[in-house]
């Protein structure tokens, strides 16, 4: 139903920028009742892809996905890393990342025997 309100308009932007505030509020709300908010906005992404407008709505999200939401999250996974452990396995690392450059020599030889 508001899909169909943005989709009488005579540009896509309203369509992409309904889709946006819809998954935020099934978000919001998802959290608001214990939720993860991300099960709010896949409800309203699977909801959204069953309107006449899918096509044109996914075809305008993609940038604004790539552009912003992905950045975001890979940048919220990097900071939630911790490095803590890494020096008590400092030589196993070294072994291992060793092992993954040195082990493509052997297939290249043959290669170019």
């Amino acid at each position: 139903m508001v899909m169909s309100w943005f989709g009488k308009m005579k540009v896509s932007e309203p369509l992409l920028s309904g889709a946006l505030i819809l998954c935020l509020l099934f978000a919001y709300y998802a959290d608001l009742l214990g939720v993860a908010g991300i099960i709010g906005a896949f409800i309203a992404g699977a909801a959204i892809a069953q309107t006449q407008y899918s096509k044109t709505i996914e075809h305008k999200i993609e940038p604004v996905a790539y552009g912003v939401f992905v950045p975001i999250f890979f940048v919220s996974i990097g900071l939630n890393v911790s490095f803590s452990g890494l020096n008590e396995q400092i030589w196993f690392i070294v072994a291992i990342s060793l092992l993954a450059v040195f082990q493509n020599w052997p297939a290249l030889a043959l290669v170019l025997i």
